[in-house]
């Protein structure tokens, strides 16, 4: 089945992004900055996880994704406690999604470099395929997971926190 791609995603991900910094607002969290505050955001974070896991184990589509809205609504939250720390949140978004995209090679050299290290130094086997749309190759191991390409530098947010700003 076909489904229709959605217009204005980002619109609707913001919208959502900023009603949940709005519900922080109102009940008193952009204050609330310390580990066990953090701490605490964190637990709502893992419960929603949870019950994305039941969800998916009864086969639940609308709960499936009643849990992922809830769980993007708490790392929001966890992000607003961060931004008031002095985390430049769109700075680290633009970083991670371009480090991200990183990790598929556009040369066939790369990718083979990739595959020859998994299954040499690592003793992995892997499988490549090409993306014809994006021109990228994409290595996964036996289990289906994308792995990192050779030479793929992590992503490195430590100039995501204004000078001064951290506690």
């Amino acid at each position: 089945m076909l489904i229709p791609k959605q217009k204005g995603n980002m619109e609707e991900l913001t919208y959502l992004y900023e009603n949940s910094l709005k519900a922080c607002e109102i009940a008193g969290q952009l204050s609330e900055i310390s580990d066990k505050a953090k701490e605490q955001q964190l637990s709502y974070i893992q419960s929603e996880v949870d019950e994305l896991k039941v969800a998916l184990e009864q086969g639940d589509l609308v709960e499936q994704l009643d849990a992922c809205q809830d769980i993007l609504v708490t790392v929001f939250g966890y992000l607003a406690k961060l931004e008031k720390q002095g985390a430049m949140i769109g700075k680290a978004c633009i970083k991670t999604a371009d480090n991200n995209l990183s990790k598929f090679p556009d040369s066939l050299g790369v990718a083979s470099a990739t595959q020859h290290f998994y299954k040499e130094v690592k003793g992995v086997n892997t499988v490549m395929q090409f993306n014809e749309k994006h021109k990228r190759y994409v290595i996964r191991n036996h289990n289906g997971k994308y792995l990192k390409c050779k030479g793929f530098v992590e992503n490195d947010l430590s100039d995501c926190f204004m000078k001064g700003e951290e506690e």
